[in-house]
């Protein structure tokens, strides 16, 4: 129950009491952070959708499907500095961190 505690805490702005901040609660928690993802897609889902089915279009889905999980994670993915192919920060350049 820590790590999941943890991951909610840690990867979301969801209200969660994280009551360890150990290392065995840390790995825990990032083997429990898909599901952290898992329920930020499933608000962005259930926000998009109806925005899709009964809105003006899917652009404005699109858009209201992306800022959910933005404003769920603080806008934690949007923060990294993509200056390498694969998004992490290039050597000799530090990677920019999430402020909570």
């Amino acid at each position: 129950m820590d790590g999941i505690r943890f991951a909610f805490g840690t990867l979301t702005v969801l209200p969660v009491r994280v009551t360890r901040w150990d290392r065995a609660a840390a790995r825990s928690g990032m083997l429990c952070a898909p599901l952290a993802g898992l329920v930020v897609g499933l608000c962005a889902a259930a926000v998009g959708t109806p925005v899709l089915l009964l809105g003006p279009g899917p652009l404005l889905a699109a858009v209201v499907s992306t800022a959910v999980p933005a404003v769920l994670i603080r806008g934690c993915i949007w923060t990294v500095s993509p200056t390498s192919p694969t998004g992490w920060a290039a050597p000799g350049r530090p990677m920019t961190r999430c402020a909570s």
